[in-house]
């Protein structure tokens, strides 16, 4: 079981399995607070890429994780 940790304007917490390159995560919480009605959206539609499975894979030092939707996390 790998602890997974993210924020953005709430913080979000579960239990993850990793599974060759697929990401899928339960026991998914995180606090409640409005960051705005897009960043509201993004999130709802992050979690449940994390609840149904994604695969994960770097190209050009991005992380993409690809699902129904494809999320690209770029590096500060």
């Amino acid at each position: 079981v790998l602890g997974v940790f993210g924020w953005w304007g709430d913080k979000f917490f579960g239990e993850g399995s990793l599974e060759e390159s697929n990401l899928t995560v339960s026991k998914l919480g995180m606090t409640r607070k409005s960051c705005g009605e897009d960043l509201d959206e993004f999130e709802q539609q992050l979690l449940q890429a994390l609840k149904q499975g994604a695969e994960l894979k770097m190209q050009d030092q991005q992380l993409v994780m690809q699902g129904e939707q494809t999320f690209v996390f770029i590096p500060k």
